[in-house]
């Protein structure tokens, strides 16, 4: 577990507000789909925000509420840029 204070980078983990983190992981070939949910779940009702890097079963409902900026820059992101040169099927999720 670590500690950082807030900063104010719009997608950071710790965006207006002091953070913890808790790496969870499991071992390669394990069955994990399961018990990343669990763990969303708790996460849920402590308002986790996801690591981005990181697998993880968000989307731009779930996250919109954890991340003040994220309506906005999913406009800029997907209203005005035609060339979706960073999509990817997670950012495209997010940003829909």
């Amino acid at each position: 577990m670590r500690f950082t204070a807030a900063d104010d980078i719009p997608l950071s983990t710790a965006a207006g507000r002091d953070s913890a983190y808790l790496a969870v992981h499991m071992f390669n070939g394990q069955p994990y789909e399961k018990y990343f949910r669990a763990v969303e779940e708790v996460m849920k009702d402590l308002d986790g925000r996801p690591h981005w890097g990181k697998l993880h079963y968000q989307d731009a409902e779930t996250l919109s509420g954890r991340y003040r900026t994220l309506v906005s820059l999913s406009f800029w992101r997907f209203g005005t840029a035609s060339i979706r040169t960073a999509a990817s099927p997670t950012v495209t999720s997010i940003g829909s």
